[in-house]
Parts: C-alpha cells; sequence; structure tokens
C-alpha cells in the first residue's frame, strides 16, 4: 500500500510507523490529508477540519465510493482506522459508520477536497 501526503517530500510505503508520523502532523498542516491506496481506485483518504478527521473511501470504482458519517474523528482514531486499513483488516473500518456516497464524474476543478469543504460548510462545487 502507498502513503501520501503534502505532509511528505514523497509517497512511500504505508507502514504503521509512516502512518502514525504523517496522521500525528496533519492537525498543524496547511494541507491536512493523508491518502493510503491500493491504486488510483482503491483507497482510503482523510482531511482534517477544525472537529477532526472525515474520512473517505473507495473501491474499485466511483459507484463503491464511501464517506463517514463523522467529521470528527481524533487522530488517534485515524491512525488505528488506516493502520487497520493498510494490514487489510476485513473489519478494518469497525467502530466508523461510512454512508453511500453517489458521485457524478469528477471535472478537473472538483476532487476530494472540493467535495469534503462543501460537506463540511454545506456548498455546493
Amino acid at each position: 500500500m502507498r502513503l501520501e501526503s503534502p505532509v511528505l517530500d514523497a509517497g512511500r510505503e504505508a507502514t504503521p510507523e509512516a502512518i502514525e508520523e504523517v496522521v500525528r502532523r496533519l492537525p498543524e498542516s496547511d494541507d491536512p490529508f493523508v491518502i493510503v491506496s491500493v491504486d488510483s481506485l482503491t483507497y482510503i483518504q482523510a482531511v482534517w477540519a477544525e472537529s477532526g478527521f472525515l474520512v473517505e473511501h473507495q473501491e474499485g470504482d466511483l459507484s463503491r465510493h464511501y464517506l463517514s458519517e463523522r467529521d470528527d474523528l481524533s487522530v488517534f482514531e485515524l491512525i488505528d482506522l488506516l493502520k487497520a486499513y493498510a494490514r487489510k483488516d476485513q473489519d478494518w473500518a469497525r467502530g466508523v459508520a461510512f454512508e453511500h456516497m453517489v458521485l457524478p464524474e469528477p471535472t478537473p476543478r472538483q476532487g476530494f477536497l472540493a467535495r469534503i469543504f462543501s460537506r463540511l460548510f454545506g456548498r455546493s462545487h
């Protein structure tokens, strides 16, 4: 699995140590998001907002895209979630409820952060 975040100089393997290091730095980052991916269509990603982390995951295509019901996950909860995902635990999402999202085909201006901010602040993009 691959770990990517603006707090890293370059992507790296999603080891437990790397996940913990990155997530702990996100609340103080100007670009507070992280992605752990199998490939470009199978991944989990999170963004830090004032209340905590909001998480999305996708399982192979846009029709299987999910958003966490909570937008206040703690640093510790996100670390545990990402480590379990990276280990490919069958119950990696245990304790975090997700809702299915119907996504339109993305445009160059609409990506993950635009969708997250619209959810957090009630704006459409």
